[in-house]
């Protein structure tokens, strides 16, 4: 019910990665807002249907984000905040703002090889944490990590 309620007045139709902080926002969405660096780089995906995993903000095929991976690609990216399961339905739908020279090229080739051994699923994606014993995001241990 709680992720239902954050999804419809805080996320809309964006991730955590890319909602933006709103006056409106209560005071304890804002407090949220500014540790979710921390909770995306303890964040890891079983990946199911796609829909929720971002491309390259989310860590899902290697153990960093593509965006920190493959920073030059990231920002001449015109799409860089595309689904994986945009991206895995037509990979030609992520274009770049100029050409690809031949280390970009060659890096993008990596991509997309490791990419073609990706397979989607039926079921959702599911999201998990990759800090403590339960697997779940919990506040004490960012609290613990960072004081």
């Amino acid at each position: 019910l709680w992720q239902k309620i954050i999804q419809f007045k805080y996320l809309k139709n964006d991730s955590i990665c890319t909602v933006k902080h709103r006056q409106t926002d209560s005071p304890i969405w804002a407090d949220l807002l500014k540790i979710r660096d921390i909770y995306v780089q303890g964040r890891k995906f079983i990946i199911g249907d796609g829909k929720k995993i971002l491309f390259w903000r989310d860590r899902w095929l290697y153990d960093q984000p593509l965006a920190q991976l493959f920073p030059d690609l990231f920002k001449m990216s015109q799409q860089q905040d595309i689904a994986l399961a945009a991206f895995k339905l037509n990979p030609q739908s992520l274009t770049f703002s100029r050409w690809l020279v031949d280390v970009w090229k060659s890096q993008w080739y990596e991509i997309l090889a490791d990419t073609a051994n990706i397979s989607l699923k039926y079921d959702n994606d599911v999201v998990y944490w990759k800090f403590g014993a339960k697997e779940h995001f919990t506040v004490k241990f960012v609290y613990n990590a960072h004081s």
